[in-house]
């Protein structure tokens, strides 16, 4: 079953309570995606790739290195 980037972070973003920062965010989605390769035979969890980036793997479709994601309590 693979989601669209944006849908595995925002999946996490709610399960945190809106607590996660940008980097905690790009690490998890990534984490998470790599637990899904090994269980389930290389089926990825989100589409697209991961790029080498200063501080860790991410994803330019979930945030750029640069950009600031807000995220509101509601």
């Amino acid at each position: 079953m693979t989601t669209c980037v944006l849908g595995a972070a925002n999946t996490l973003v709610h399960c945190s309570g809106h607590t996660l920062s940008n980097l905690e965010l790009q690490k998890l989605v990534h984490i998470a995606h790599m637990f899904c390769m090994g269980r389930n035979r290389g089926e990825p969890l989100v589409h697209g790739q991961f790029e080498a980036w200063k501080l860790q793997p991410g994803s330019p479709r979930t945030v750029s290195p640069n950009q600031v994601v807000w995220c509101w309590r509601g």
